[in-house]
């Protein structure tokens, strides 16, 4: 039990199990298993530390938060390659080592995903998914929103100008692009001169057929002491999903349904923005 007052520190928020809105820091955690059926603890037995290494727990779990590894197993040392055992479940993995590697994730899934403003870096998705006539969403949301919503419009905060692809021709679609990487319940715009840090320009999100308000990140980053794990998997159902914006507050939606892309490969898209973009290092099952 971390005391509020503690709460707030900043040893407790860079810590690596996310619970209650807080970061706690755990060292050293014992578990032990009983049972009468000698079948379920020799399962434990042969499958625990696999299942440690593939999971995460508590909150923000695809962030690296909740990452344990099993260090003895009665009371003796264990002696076992962590990218041999992720390499039996995972295709390919990505590595990279780093001495505060939550925060090194929280940099590098901003640039998968949503680009960072300082300093200003463009979306690796974004950059990717240029090369394949994909625009995503948040340019499609703003010219709506100059067209139907131009009071509103007036409000947005433009600290960069928008950024086109490199071989820009008129032959793209408009695709939901980062719903690939998880989906929220909204999407926020940063105004030009807000009343406070929660006066922003809020957009929510709705799918068409089914009822969708988040789905789960399919990359997981996993973090073994030092070293960083990505995990990923290329099942990705919500593909081919279509998907409303619609200005809170406002009655009309912003938009025609626009659809997830149907095809998308993340280890190609993770060759890179890891690989290529971050350096990371990868490894493949042979």
């Amino acid at each position: 039990y971390i005391p509020k007052r503690d709460r707030g520190k900043k040893n407790l928020k860079e810590g690596a199990y996310f619970g209650d809105n807080y970061a706690i820091l755990n060292k050293l955690v014992k578990i032990e298993f009983f049972s009468f059926n000698t079948d379920i603890v020799e399962a434990i037995q042969k499958y625990f530390i696999d299942f440690i290494l593939i999971h995460n727990f508590g909150n923000r779990q695809n962030k690296g938060f909740g990452s344990f590894s099993v260090t003895q197993i009665d009371n003796k040392p264990t002696n076992y390659s962590v990218d041999n055992i992720l390499l039996q479940y995972y295709p390919k993995i990505y590595k990279a080592n780093s001495q505060q590697p939550l925060k090194k994730i929280l940099n590098d899934y901003q640039l998968l995903k949503s680009g960072k403003n300082n300093p200003y870096e463009k979306s690796y998705l974004f950059q990717y998914m240029c090369n394949h006539q994909i625009r995503w969403e948040k340019r499609m949301i703003k010219e709506y929103m100059e067209k139907d919503f131009n009071d509103i419009f007036k409000e947005l905060k433009y600290e960069h100008k928008p950024i086109e692809c490199e071989r820009e021709n008129n032959n793209f679609t408009y695709q939901y692009i980062r719903g690939l990487l998880g989906i929220a319940e909204y999407i926020e715009f940063l105004k030009t001169d807000p009343k406070d840090k929660k006066d922003k320009i809020h957009i929510d999100i709705t799918a068409q057929n089914r009822d969708i308000e988040r789905f789960k990140s399919p990359i997981t980053f996993k973090v073994v002491d030092n070293t960083i794990y990505v995990l990923a998997t290329n099942d990705i159902p919500i593909r081919g999903e279509r998907f409303e914006f619609k200005i809170k507050g406002e009655k009309n939606r912003l938009n025609d349904y626009i659809e997830i892309p149907r095809e998308f490969d993340i280890f190609d898209f993770l060759d890179f923005g890891l690989n290529q973009k971050l350096n990371y290092q990868i490894k493949v099952n042979r």
